[in-house]
C-alpha cells in the first residue's frame, strides 16, 4: 500500500511509489526486450541494463531529453 501522501505519478500503476533508493526493480519486460538487454550486456541482461544507463547518461549529458527524437538527436549533432 503506498505511503500515506502519495501522489500517484502519470503512467505508473498505483501503488507504486518512486524510490529513488532502490535496490531491485520487479517488472515484467517482453521478451525483446529482455533480448535487447542481454545483447547490450553481452549476454547478461544486468551488465545490459547497467550499460543501457551508462549510454543515456552520456547521452543526456550531450543534451538529449527524453521524449525528443534520437534520429533527429543525432542528426543535429553530426550536421
Amino acid at each position: 500500500m503506498p505511503r500515506k501522501g502519495y501522489i500517484r505519478q502519470p503512467g505508473r500503476a498505483a501503488g507504486m511509489p518512486e524510490v529513488m533508493n532502490a535496490r531491485n526493480f520487479n517488472r515484467h519486460i517482453s521478451a525483446t526486450e529482455a533480448l535487447i538487454l542481454s545483447i547490450a550486456g553481452n549476454g547478461s541482461k544486468t551488465e545490459g541494463f547497467r550499460n543501457l544507463l551508462g549510454i543515456y547518461q552520456e547521452l543526456h549529458g550531450l543534451g538529449y531529453r527524453n521524449g525528443m527524437s534520437i534520429t533527429n538527436f543525432i542528426n543535429a549533432k553530426a550536421g
